[in-house]
C-alpha cells in the first residue's frame, strides 16, 4: 500500500478513536461541571473548600508523578513493542509485572502519605498555619483522599493496556464513574452531616475505585485482566523503569509548579485558591475533550511508527495531531477568553457563590486560557518524545519552563493576585511549547513546519472573526444581575452557536485542511449509511 494511502487510513483511524475518548470525555467533563457547580453553590468560595481543594490536590498531583504521566511515558511504548514484535502472553506477563510493582509502589506512598499529611499540608500551603482549624481540617481531608491515588493509578495502568490494544471507550468512560460519585454525594449526602466538606471527601476515594473497577470488564474480556507476579527483573520491566525514572523527574518539576502556585495563592484573600481550581476547571474542558483525545489517539500509532523505525510515519502524525490539536483548541481558547465572566456566572453563581466570586474566578479562566494553544500542541510533542523512548528531553525543557513560571509567578501576583499566577501558567506554557517543538524539529529533520504554520495562520483569521462577532453579541452591563437563568443560558448558548458556525464557515472557505479532512470522513459514514 503506498505511503500516502497508508497515512490517509491512520489519520482515519486516529480521528475515529480520537472521536470516541472525546465523546466519553465530553460526557464526563460536563458532569465535571456539574459536580463543580453543585460543589461551589453548597460551599461558596472560603476557607474550607479551599481546605478541601488544597487536601485533593496533594494525591491529585501524585497520581501524575506515579501513575499517569509515568505510566503514558515509560509503559504504553514498551507495552506496544512487546504487542507488535512479541507475542501476546509475553505482553500480558510484562503488564502483569508492571501491575504488581505499581500496586506495591502505591501502597507504600499511600501509607506514607496518611502519616505525614501534616508536614505534606504545611509544605503545599503554608498559609495555613496561621488558621489552625483550617489547617487540621486539611490534614484530616488529606489522609481521607489519600487511597485515592492507589485506585486512580490502577485505572492509569488499565487505561495504557486498553488503549495499546487500540481499546478506547473504556478507560474514557471511567473518569464519569468518578464524577457521577461525587454528584449523587453532593445531592443526597452532605445535608445530613454536621461536617459535609469530610462526607465529599469521602466520595472521591470511592469514586477513584469506581475509575478502575469500570475498566474491569473491558481487561477481562481481552484477557488482560491483571495478577500478581513478581518479576523485578523482566527486561521489559527494567525498560519501562529506565523510561520512567527520567519521566518522574520532569513530572516532579511540573508539580513543583503546582506547589509554588498552592504556595503562594495560600497567601492571597480567602477564595484565591477556589478561584484558581475553578479557572483550571474551565480551562481543562477543551483541553481534556479534544487535547488529551487527540494526544491519547495518536501516541499509540507514533509508538508503533517508532518502533519499526518509520520516521516519516512518525513525522506525518506528529503534524496531524498537531494540526487537529490546535483546529479545536484555539477557537476553543478564544470564546473562553471572550465569554469567560458569562460562562462563569451561568455555572457557578448561585448559592453561597456571590457575583464578585464569578469576577475572580472569569478572571483566572482568561489568564490560564491564554495558554491553552502551548498546553495543546505540547502534548503533541511529548507524546513524539516518549514514543521515540526519550523521556530525559521533556524533562530538560521542563526545567526552564518551572523556572520561567516561578520567575513570572513572583513578577506578576503582587499587581495581579490569583490572576497573576495564572498567566504565570500561560507563559511557561508557552516556552514550553517553543522549545518542544525546536528540539523534535532537530531530533526528527523536520516536523512538517511549514503546513502547520498555514494552518494555524488559517485557523487564528477564523477565530478571530468568531471573537468580534461573539464579543459584540454578549455585551451587556446587564447581564450579571439578570435573575433569569433561562435567558442568560439562551443568550449564551447562541452565542456559542453564532461563534462555531461563524468560525467554521471561515476554516472552510480558507481551505483548512482539517475541515476538509472532517467533513469528507463525515461524508464517508454517511454513505456507508
Amino acid at each position: 500500500m503506498p505511503f500516502r494511502c497508508l497515512m490517509s487510513q491512520e489519520n482515519k483511524n486516529i480521528t475515529k478513536a480520537a472521536a470516541v475518548v472525546g465523546s466519553a470525555t465530553l460526557i464526563s467533563r460536563i458532569l465535571g461541571f456539574v459536580r463543580d457547580m453543585l460543589v461551589a453553590g453548597f460551599f461558596g468560595a472560603n476557607g474550607i473548600i479551599d481546605a478541601f481543594y488544597i487536601a485533593f490536590k496533594i494525591p491529585n498531583m501524585l497520581r501524575e508523578l506515579f501513575a499517569e504521566g509515568s505510566i503514558s511515558a515509560g509503559f504504553v511504548p514498551v507495552f506496544t513493542e512487546y504487542l507488535t514484535k512479541s507475542s501476546k502472553e509475553e505482553a500480558k506477563k510484562l503488564s502483569d509485572t508492571v501491575f504488581t510493582f505499581l500496586s506495591l509502589t502505591l501502597i507504600v506512598v499511600v501509607t506514607l502519605g496518611v502519616i505525614f499529611a501534616p508536614y505534606l499540608v504545611m509544605l503545599i500551603a503554608p498559609g495555613f498555619k496561621g488558621n489552625a482549624a483550617q489547617f487540621l481540617l486539611t490534614v484530616k481531608l488529606s489522609r481521607i483522599m489519600f487511597p485515592f491515588l492507589l485506585f486512580v493509578g490502577l485505572a492509569a495502568l488499565s487505561m495504557g493496556v486498553l488503549n495499546s490494544l487500540r481499546s478506547f471507550a473504556a478507560p474514557a468512560i471511567a473518569p464519569i464513574m468518578f464524577n457521577l460519585t461525587i454528584i449523587l454525594t453532593v445531592i443526597f449526602l452532605l445535608s445530613g452531616f454536621a461536617q459535609p466538606v469530610v462526607v465529599l471527601a469521602a466520595a472521591v476515594t470511592v469514586g477513584g475505585a469506581l475509575q478502575f473497577f469500570t475498566q474491569a470488564p473491558s481487561l477481562i474480556k481481552r484477557g488482560s485482566f491483571f495478577r500478581f507476579r513478581f518479576l523485578p527483573r523482566h527486561p521489559g520491566m527494567q525498560k519501562i523503569i529506565t523510561l520512567i525514572v527520567p519521566t518522574i523527574l520532569g513530572l516532579a518539576i511540573t508539580q513543583v509548579n503546582i506547589t509554588v502556585d498552592s504556595i503562594l495563592a495560600s497567601y492571597l484573600t480567602a477564595g484565591s485558591i477556589t478561584f484558581l481550581y475553578l479557572g483550571t476547571r474551565l480551562m481543562q474542558f477543551p483541553l481534556g475533550v479534544f487535547s488529551t483525545a487527540i494526544s491519547t489517539a495518536v501516541f499509540p500509532t507514533m509508538a508503533t511508527f517508532a518502533a519499526n523505525n518509520d520516521t516519516a510515519g512518525l513525522i506525518d502524525t506528529v503534524s496531524f495531531g498537531t494540526r487537529l490539536s490546535l483546529f479545536i483548541t484555539i477557537p476553543a481558547m478564544t470564546g473562553l477568553v471572550v465569554l469567560a465572566v458569562p460562562i462563569t456566572n451561568i455555572l457557578f453563581q448561585r448559592g453561597e457563590f456571590s457575583a464578585s466570586d464569578t469576577i475572580g474566578a472569569a478572571g483566572a479562566v482568561v489568564f490560564y486560557c491564554v495558554g491553552l494553544w502551548a498546553y495543546a500542541g505540547t502534548r503533541i510533542f511529548v507524546k513524539a518524545f516518549y514514543s521515540l523512548k526519550d523521556t530525559k528531553t521533556p524533562v530538560k525543557i521542563g526545567i526552564i519552563a518551572m523556572v520561567t513560571n516561578v520567575f513570572f509567578d513572583i513578577m506578576l501576583m503582587g499587581q495581579l493576585g490569583h490572576k497573576g499566577l495564572a498567566l504565570a501558567t500561560s507563559i511557561s506554557g508557552g516556552v514550553n511549547f517553543l522549545f518542544l517543538m525546536f528540539l523534535l524539529k532537530r531530533r526528527l529533520g523536520r516536523i512538517d513546519g511549514k503546513r502547520i504554520a498555514v494552518s494555524t495562520a488559517k485557523i487564528c483569521v477564523s477565530a478571530a472573526l468568531m471573537a468580534i462577532v461573539c464579543y459584540y453579541m454578549v455585551r451587556d452591563p446587564l447581564f450579571m444581575t439578570n435573575n433569569r437563568l433561562l435567558w442568560r443560558v439562551t443568550r449564551v448558548g447562541l452565542t456559542i452557536v453564532t461563534g462555531a458556525a461563524i468560525f467554521f464557515a471561515s476554516a472552510f472557505i480558507l481551505r483548512c485542511k482539517e475541515i476538509h479532512f472532517l467533513k469528507d470522513m463525515l461524508s464517508e459514514k454517511l454513505k456507508k449509511k
